[in-house]
């Protein structure tokens, strides 16, 4: 989730990354993301109020040093000064959104009962690049429980062309 704290953290690292360090940034946000965030041991380990913020620095220090730029570490560093280590993945999603905004692309998830043909593909991601003016790239996911149709998520918007979503509007409307 975006908060006003990850999008100010996220949109600091972008700004002090150069062009070829914003890509690799936002990798290393992942790795991190997934190895303190999703593994609930090592962020006990974090939030331990025992451990003091140096010591947690030394623990970056050690599992990054030679593979991150200085400027990355240092970024670790104040968001462990800040306490906001458990921000990390919402930090690592804002940066995403920045990034995306950047490199001029949109992630866009596609549902569908089925999976889609190379050509609907390509006309879907042509429409929507078109749309949002855009480079589009397409996740797509099959979802058994769609009796037809599709559905589209990009960003907070839903287009839902489902048949489900079709006949309750059918309904809806007789109701009335």
């Amino acid at each position: 989730m975006i908060t006003d704290v990850s999008l100010q953290y996220a949109r600091a690292l972008f700004d002090l990354a150069n062009g070829d360090e914003k890509q690799k940034f936002y990798e290393t946000l992942l790795v991190l993301e997934e190895v303190i965030i999703n593994d609930s041991e090592v962020l006990k380990v974090f939030e331990h109020p025992l451990l003091t913020p140096d010591q947690k620095k030394e623990i970056i220090k050690n599992t990054l040093d030679n593979k991150v730029s200085d400027t990355f570490l240092n970024f670790m560093y104040v968001v462990i000064d800040h306490h906001r280590i458990n921000e990390l993945a919402n930090i690592s999603s804002s940066y995403k959104m920045i990034l995306d905004d950047y490199l001029k692309q949109k992630e866009v998830f596609v549902y569908s009962s089925y999976p889609l043909t190379k050509n609907q593909l390509e006309n879907l991601s042509n429409s929507l690049s078109k749309h949002y003016q855009k480079r589009i790239n397409i996740i797509e996911n099959v979802d058994s429980s769609l009796v037809g149709g599709i559905k589209i998520v990009v960003d907070n918007e839903i287009i839902d062309a489902t048949i489900l979503n079709k006949l309750e509007k059918v309904i809806d409307s007789i109701k009335l």
